[in-house]
């Protein structure tokens, strides 16, 4: 398969955003006000987003020195936190769980709070409020069911 980044559609999303924006913009840029876990991410602009971005910040930004810079100048709500995590470490160990797992509180008993508020990073003290905060919608909140 082709590399993704050769692809075509992929090459003029990068194009369009860099015109409007001056960079892929990270995801709560592009989309304000969201949260990590909405299904606005798994389809559609979001789940495009979610494949460029990653792909073009470490082309752009090889170093964890060079992403640290690029989210100072596009630093995250609280909620994004996980997501900062894994765009600026290169082996953050995120998916390091005895049971494979996805923990989501994996975060707060990990060390990278101490590590992001040295880099410099705000809203570390609020990642938890603002991750479970009741004004995201039921298909945003990390809890969600199909039921009613």
């Amino acid at each position: 398969m082709e590399d993704l980044a050769q692809q075509e559609w992929f090459q003029q999303f990068v194009e369009q955003h860099e015109l409007a924006y001056g960079c892929v913009p990270p995801p709560w840029e592009a989309i304000p006000d969201s949260h990590p876990f909405s299904i606005r991410w798994r389809m559609g602009y979001g789940e495009s987003l979610l494949m460029v971005f990653p792909v073009w910040l470490r082309k752009y930004f090889p170093s964890e020195e060079s992403r640290v810079a690029f989210f100072w100048k596009h630093p995250p709500p609280p909620r994004w936190l996980t997501y900062l995590v894994g765009s600026i470490f290169d082996d953050p160990g995120i998916d390091d769980t005895p049971d494979g797992e996805y923990d989501e509180l994996w975060f707060v008993r990990s060390d990278f709070p101490d590590k992001l508020k040295a880099l410099g990073f705000k809203g570390v003290d609020e990642y938890q409020a603002d991750f479970e905060n009741t004004k995201w919608g039921v298909s945003d909140r990390p809890d969600a069911t199909n039921e009613e």
